[in-house]
């Protein structure tokens, strides 16, 4: 019984970050494979190390590296392979996660075993630098203990989990899926759909769960610069005593990964509205009606840059389509992963730069007209209809459009149309995280409708009085998700940290007097992050769960 660990380069290309190159990264004069290696070197049980990565990432400074830590490299031609279409992967969808979907390759693996004969595969991601070796070890014994196909790593930060598969399950999908095997994230979908009555296991340790839920992958800026600031003793970081509990109990990497940037930039384009919309409280907004000029905008996005790590957001108190310059802040917005949602008041501009968006969200509240104009009086029926077609269309002619979501708000007067909303759109819509981000083949219409979602109910700092029968926040307080790695600009450029602070009242600063960084670095926004300070409305908030 021969068991091997392969430490994995993906080769996938970023779209929203910066390009971080494993081979030449380095900790405190540690490269990443030293970091893993120095933990997992001791585990009896391995007999073979290998280092399996594109045949282009192959440099002389980690070949050396690779042949003193005694470690095999393997290449694959990563031109053979086939990448998933762009609305097929969790970087579109900003849901990242060690599941596989969007970087594991079958045929580089398969390979492997076929030439060491493994009988058992770890295999380690290079960017997971929270790996712990006592963890490998006891997921190696329940593999074989329990004879399982493939045992999947479970409750970890992504940046932190390992694949372990068996030899033969390998080398069976390469000998009847070889075409399957050569495309990205095919693998983990055949294993987790699955394709066949595979044995599937689950490791589950540990149970502590980290404050932020966020990606610790080394695949960006963000994450470079918190192990950065965070690893202190890189001996015991990078021996096999360390422990990836007590590392997110006692590094601080919360503070480091959020000083870095907002991952949520929130763009209020306008607050104007000419809808009187179920559970929102524009009717009560004192502030003065305007749009977001041009100038103001170029400020904002002027002061970032694509490796910042972060996603664009066009909402607000207001129809964002009613300010004049929206098609010019969509397209200084398109090289980052952007949103707009809508209550589609008016159409969209002619001109409008629809490459420019990843996604598009179409607040409906109901399936018929009839209860369309209940529940969203002002907004427009027609008009949703007319773009629905639209965007057919263009799914017809193959032609790059961004993906539709509709959602429905939960409140008293639609409790009873819920099952109705569900039901409809469960037929139409097939969600692609729904099926593990793959669909096969590739060349397949899509529906106009790509999502949908039901959404909790919001008291916006007890603003309003939530009248649903549900609740959808949790027990237990945690931090809050939009203090600590949001930022909303409404359109006078006051910036706040709180989606549900419409007026601005506790705003920390406003963009048309200090860049949107220097108002995320203030004393009073590291205070917040670091829950150090609250405002009275945060202490008594139903809403910190979620975002707007």
């Amino acid at each position: 019984m021969t068991t091997g660990i392969a430490y994995y380069v993906d080769g996938i290309n970023n779209l929203y970050r910066n390009k971080v190159n494993l081979c030449e990264l380095v900790f405190k004069d540690r490269a990443l494979l030293q970091i893993l290696h120095g933990r997992l070197s001791h585990i009896n049980s391995v007999s073979d190390f290998v280092l399996i990565l594109p045949d282009t990432f192959v440099t002389q400074d980690i070949s050396e590296s690779a042949a003193n830590l005694g470690i095999k490299i393997r290449t694959f031609d990563l031109s053979k392979m086939v990448e998933k279409p762009m609305f097929l992967q969790q970087q579109h969808w900003d849901t990242e996660n060690d599941s596989g979907c969007d970087t594991l390759l079958g045929q580089p693996f398969a390979a492997l075993v076929e030439e060491f004969g493994f009988d058992t595969l770890i295999v380690v991601p290079l960017c997971n630098i929270l790996v712990e070796s006592e963890a490998v070890i006891e997921s190696i014994r329940l593999h074989k203990r329990e004879a399982f196909d493939f045992t999947e790593i479970c409750d970890r930060v992504p940046g932190a989990a390992w694949h372990v598969f068996d030899g033969n399950l390998l080398l069976g999908l390469e000998k009847s899926h070889p075409d399957l095997m050569r495309v990205r994230g095919a693998l983990s979908w055949m294993l987790f759909k699955p394709l066949y009555p595979f044995k599937k296991g689950s490791c589950h340790c540990p149970r502590i769960k980290p404050s932020l839920n966020v990606d610790l992958r080394i695949n960006s800026e963000r994450s470079v610069y918190t192990f950065s600031n965070t690893v202190k003793d890189i001996d015991e970081f990078s021996g096999p005593e360390f422990s990836y509990e007590n590392w997110l109990k006692n590094s601080n990497w919360e503070e480091k990964y959020t000083e870095y940037g907002p991952k949520n930039i929130v763009i209020e384009p306008s607050n104007y509205c000419r809808a009187s919309c179920l559970g929102c409280p524009h009717p009560k907004m004192t502030r003065n009606r305007e749009h977001m000029s041009q100038e103001v905008f170029s400020k904002i996005a002027s002061s970032f840059m694509l490796g910042d790590d972060c996603k664009w957001i066009f909402s607000g108190m207001g129809e964002p389509l009613l300010n004049p310059f929206i098609s010019s802040m969509a397209k200084e917005s398109a090289k980052y992963n952007s949103v707009l949602i809508t209550s589609m008041q008016t159409n969209f501009p002619e001109d409008f730069p629809f490459r420019s968006l990843n996604q598009i969200r179409i607040s409906v509240d109901s399936c018929t007209p009839e209860e369309f104009e209940k529940n969203r009086s002002g907004c427009v029926w027609k008009n949703i209809k007319e773009f629905l077609m639209f965007v057919k269309k263009r799914r017809e002619s193959n032609l790059e459009f961004p993906d539709i979501g509709v959602t429905l708000v939960r409140h008293e007067k639609t409790e009873k149309n819920i099952q109705n909303f569900i039901g409809y759109y469960k037929q139409a819509v097939k969600p692609v995280f729904n099926d593990y981000y793959f669909v096969w083949p590739f060349e397949h219409i899509r529906s106009e409708v790509s999502w949908y979602q039901v959404l909790g109910e919001s008291s916006y700092n007890n603003i309003l009085k939530k009248t649903c029968t549900v609740d959808f926040e949790p027990v237990k307080r945690r931090v809050c998700r939009n203090s600590a790695l949001s930022l909303y600009v409404l359109s006078n450029g006051a910036v706040t940290f709180c989606p549900y602070d419409f007026e601005g009242q506790y705003a920390l600063g406003n963009v048309k007097e200090n860049s949107l960084k220097e108002i995320w670095n203030l004393d009073s926004a590291r205070s917040l992050r670091n829950n150090n300070s609250m405002p009275k409305p945060c202490v008594d908030c139903h809403d910190w769960y979620h975002y707007l």
